[in-house]
């Protein structure tokens, strides 16, 4: 399975690297929705358990 895939079915999380490499594949140009995006992928990392999977919360 890929890497891509993995991070849609929630098996792991998106890396800083990958997810700037998708916002220029995309063409996010504008820097405040870049940090957006990047904050959100370095808030995910926080809260993931030190094995990789997500940490859920009900």
């Amino acid at each position: 399975m890929g890497s891509l895939s993995r991070i849609e079915n929630g098996e792991r999380g998106a890396t800083p690297v990958l997810v700037r490499a998708l916002l220029d594949l995309y063409g996010v140009a504008d820097e405040d929705r870049r940090a957006d995006v990047l904050d959100l992928v370095r808030a995910d990392k926080e809260h993931r358990s030190p094995g990789g999977e997500s940490i859920r919360r009900c």
